[in-house]
């Protein structure tokens, strides 16, 4: 509570891959939303993706998690969940 997006994204950042990110190099490149809001007991979300090409540190994957860089081309390979379909698409468009 009383966090901002981008709060909560550097502070992700720093939990997750151990990197230090300066909140005004995060911009929202894309938006993904639940397409299923009408179901009761599901409350609606948006996923958003940020684009960040600064940060501090090296990027050190925690909780025995795997981080690997791949083209945009290969983004179609990937298996991944339903809302981020649309992400991938706007990065494989240069996002």
């Amino acid at each position: 509570m009383g966090e901002t997006p981008e709060g909560a994204l550097v502070r992700e950042l720093a939990e997750e891959l151990s990197i230090e990110v300066d909140p005004v190099d995060c911009m929202v490149g894309a938006f993904a939303s639940d397409p299923d809001q009408r179901i009761e007991h599901r409350s609606p979300y948006v996923v958003l993706l940020y684009t960040c090409r600064r940060w501090r540190g090296e990027i050190v994957p925690c909780d025995g998690q795997a981080v690997r860089w791949i083209a945009r081309d290969a983004l179609d390979s990937l298996s991944m969940p339903p809302l981020d379909v649309p992400l991938a698409a706007w990065l494989k468009k240069g996002g």
